[in-house]
């Protein structure tokens, strides 16, 4: 039974880390600017406009925090809160930095490189509408827009230019989300603290007292 029990946990692990997804939502507009950072459809929604975080869980919006509230508690704290006494200064070995960088970059890169790769662009939609002062102008930026949404169905599919002929104006909406397989990020994550030079890097961030190396 407690066998079974195991197995069945495993494979849910398994199922979960398969389907769940970190995901990035943004809307840029006018009337609204916001960014949503998540696993899944639970996360934080970031409201640019009126200067809030919401939290959101499995699409529900459960708590909204204003940053001003926040700021004011963070005053309060610090005024309580005596000064930390001045540590002793240790210094780090430039040159062993230097030394590492070369073999960093190199693993950094190919990280990135790899969480670039598994991005999966699931929505993204826009809309502008504009007009110049001279309507040839107006004509001419929507021409080219005809041209490049033929070039690129995909372009044409997803934004929409309205032309304005008789007032100067400029506005548009942008709406994206962003995902990337939960299981890339922890598989490229551990082959990332692989190829690190762990014991280097700790050592540079300790770094010596004075008058000697630690351990």
């Amino acid at each position: 039974m407690e066998l079974y029990l195991i197995i069945s946990a495993v494979l849910l692990m398994i199922v979960l880390f398969t389907l769940l997804k970190l995901r990035l939502k943004f809307e840029i507009s006018s009337e609204r600017k916001e960014l949503f950072l998540g696993l899944g459809r639970s996360g934080a929604i970031i409201n640019f406009k009126n200067r809030s975080k919401i939290f959101s869980l499995f699409g529900f919006r459960v708590k909204e925090v204003f940053s001003q509230k926040k700021k004011k508690e963070k005053e309060k704290l610090e005024n309580v809160i005596a000064k930390p006494k001045k540590k002793k200064k240790r210094k780090r070995d430039i040159k062993e930095a230097i030394k590492l960088l070369p073999g960093l970059s190199k693993v950094f890169f190919s990280y990135i490189i790899g969480l670039f790769s598994s991005l999966k662009i699931e929505n993204l939609t826009g809309e502008l509408k504009a007009g110049f002062n001279s309507p040839d102008i107006t004509g001419m930026l929507f021409g080219y827009y005809h041209a490049v949404a033929a070039s690129v169905p995909a372009i044409g599919r997803n934004t929409k230019f309205e032309p304005v002929w008789d007032e100067a104006i400029l506005e548009g909406r942008v709406k994206g989300s962003i995902a990337i397989p939960l299981y890339r990020v922890i598989y490229l994550t551990f082959v990332l603290l692989i190829k690190l030079p762990l014991r280097e890097l700790l050592k540079l961030a300790i770094g010596r007292k004075e008058g000697g190396q630690d351990g």
